[in-house]
């Protein structure tokens, strides 16, 4: 079932990295220090993201290399998610705390001169102040609660129970509907 495949996976990450599953921080990109929440495998819907990281886990046992962190990147938009997610070296990743007092939970100047004179952001500039936004909220939470509008998916066990019920009900409407005594015309055809 799929609770025990879920704690079997678990039950082989180390603890150091479980611990950091839903904790906020910040990564590099490109010349900018953004904001990040780590993830686990079951953080993401099933696909291709959860699959990479367990190849990842199965690789990193087998070779005795350390785990490499999925981080979701704060401000990137439900509909976009798919572009949402990375995989970075524990090395690359900052604490919130540490990052809060570099001061990278604060709007970027050059994004708040425009702001200021209320000019138009641009695509990125617009995720950036988004994500800052969504991390400094999501930091009050508690760590079941972060990034929760990204977490509403179902897992596939769910999705088939769902397909499995939804045929039931149609295979007994057409059951209920095709039971008429014989010979009696329709309720509709009497109506008339």
């Amino acid at each position: 079932d799929f609770e025990r495949y879920k704690s079997d996976i678990l039950a082989r990450v180390p603890q150091d990295v479980k611990s950091r599953f839903r904790e906020g921080g910040f990564s590099r990109w490109g010349k900018d220090w953004l904001p990040v929440l780590e993830l686990g495998p079951f953080d993401v819907e099933p696909g291709p993201v959860r699959d990479m990281w367990l190849d990842m886990l199965d690789n990193t046992q087998e070779s005795g290399r350390d785990l490499t962190r999925l981080v979701f990147w704060y401000g990137v938009k439900f509909v976009d998610r798919g572009q949402a997610f990375s995989f970075v070296p524990e090395s690359k990743i900052l604490s919130f705390e540490d990052g809060q007092r570099k001061g990278y939970c604060n709007t970027p100047s050059k994004i708040q001169r425009k702001l200021d004179k209320k000019a138009k952001l641009t695509k990125t500039e617009e995720q950036i102040k988004l994500g800052l936004s969504q991390i400094v909220s999501d930091m009050d939470k508690p760590k079941e609660d972060r990034a929760a509008w990204m977490m509403q998916f179902k897992e596939e066990y769910q999705l088939a129970m769902e397909t499995e019920l939804a045929e039931a009900a149609v295979t007994k409407e057409q059951t209920k509907t095709a039971k008429r005594k014989p010979g009696r015309p329709k309720k509709q055809d009497s109506d008339k």
